[in-house]
């Protein structure tokens, strides 16, 4: 068994531009309904909200990407670079009771965080 985690979007291609802008990696399979990403071994597909059979629920955010990054140093730097691209900022570094994370509005509408896990520092 392979398994994928699919996201709805409004516009897979602009999902995936942002996607491939902030980590670097370029899609396997792209169609104007469909966007693959195979990021160490994640199999990672945007599919566009109206294709989806059986109809999806509209809600909002429909989800949310997560990356482990090594260091606090590590969020701050990702935080710092969508600044740079202009994107919405969800939540600023801080602290939480799972490690020090941020979050940026993407496309689709989803959600990118990173964060860094450990004990809080005060």
């Amino acid at each position: 068994m392979t398994p994928y985690v699919l996201f709805y979007v409004e516009n897979p291609t602009t999902s995936a531009k942002a996607i491939q802008t902030l980590l670097g990696a370029a899609p396997v399979e792209t169609s104007p309904a469909f966007v693959l990403f195979v990021i160490d071994g994640v199999r990672l597909g945007l599919w566009r909200t109206a294709d989806v059979r059986p109809l999806s629920q509209p809600a909002g955010e429909n989800g949310e990407i997560s990356l482990e990054v090594e260091t606090r140093e590590a969020v701050n730097r990702h935080h710092a670079e969508w600044q740079d691209h202009a994107l919405p900022i969800l939540q600023a570094p801080e602290d939480k009771d799972f490690g020090y994370t941020a979050t940026v509005g993407l496309p689709g509408p989803l959600r990118l965080r990173v964060f860094h896990p450990g004990a809080m520092q005060g």
